[in-house]
């Protein structure tokens, strides 16, 4: 009994010497997570642009003199992409919330409507399919945004009305990219 004191002590001033505490191994824990949601979004998005890359026949077509210059689609969506993993995964962690599990159900319809347009829109030419997925992603976005900042909870010491600032850049892009789509359909 004597032993197995002694033996939970040095246990215990082990642990305290430990850079390691209980909090810092949970925060420690959170920022994997948190890196792993956005290596993965990433390497979709990286997937997504190899496979789906813009051709000759988007640069034949007639664009909006608004049409940033192929290179900066790559970066922009580089930046979206973060966000919108980063989104996803504080959602994650408040999934016991119905509304919470809720918002997650749209985050990630619109996750795979987001996936989905790069195809559409590059490999199979449908403009008008491309053109409603935004439409789609527009209407879902803000219902999810507004129900997400109507809530009143915190999530990681986040407070749920913030976390829509997270995601506002991909709405103002999917917005822009609402109007470049609708040039295209009416000018081409």
């Amino acid at each position: 009994m004597e032993e197995k004191k002694q033996i939970e002590a040095e246990e215990a001033a082990a642990a305290s010497k430990s850079c390691l505490t209980p909090r810092r191994k949970v925060l420690l824990k959170h920022f994997a997570i948190a890196a792993l949601w956005v290596i993965v979004f990433e390497a979709i998005g990286a997937g997504l642009g190899a496979g789906f890359a813009a051709g000759t026949w988007y640069r034949d077509l007639n664009k909006s003199p608004l049409s940033p210059p192929n290179a900066a689609f790559g970066i922009v969506w580089a930046f979206l992409f973060a966000l919108l993993a980063i989104f996803g995964w504080l959602l994650s962690n408040k999934l016991e919330e119905r509304q919470i599990k809720v918002a997650f159900g749209m985050y990630w319809v619109q996750m795979i409507v987001t996936w989905f347009w790069q195809p559409t829109f590059f490999l199979w030419h449908d403009t008008i399919a491309s053109l409603s997925m935004l439409c789609f992603l527009l209407v879902l976005n803000a219902l999810m945004i507004i129900r997400v900042a109507t809530l009143d909870l915190t999530i990681l010491r986040v407070r749920t009305r913030y976390m829509p600032l997270i995601i506002l850049p991909y709405y103002a892009w999917i917005s822009f990219a609402t109007y470049l789509n609708v040039y295209i359909v009416q000018n081409n």
